[in-house]
């Protein structure tokens, strides 16, 4: 379902975030910047990508309860401060 969602970038984005994630332990910082990478992909193309499914698809790659809540909180701030943004350089 995800896959559907994005682009194929954004979600190769996605999918190098969580090939590469230490899923037990908190972030290291290349992993840090590979989500980064998946948020401005998904901003970018306007991804109607809701946190139910990122969650889920996280859930699926073998991502435990409590960081894939973290990292949604993450996804929907990330993505609101990126709206916030660009209204205020683009009114």
């Amino acid at each position: 379902m995800v896959q559907s969602i994005l682009t194929q970038e954004t979600f190769q984005k996605l999918r190098a975030f969580a090939a590469g994630a230490n899923k037990q332990a908190p972030s290291h910082p290349y992993d840090e910047d590979r989500w980064r990478e998946f948020v401005i992909g998904a901003h970018r193309e306007d991804a109607q990508l809701a946190a139910q499914e990122l969650r889920d698809w996280l859930i699926d790659q073998g991502f435990p309860e409590d960081i894939t809540s973290d990292l949604v909180i993450a996804y929907e701030r990330g993505r609101e401060l990126l709206r916030h943004y660009e209204t205020r350089i683009d009114p």
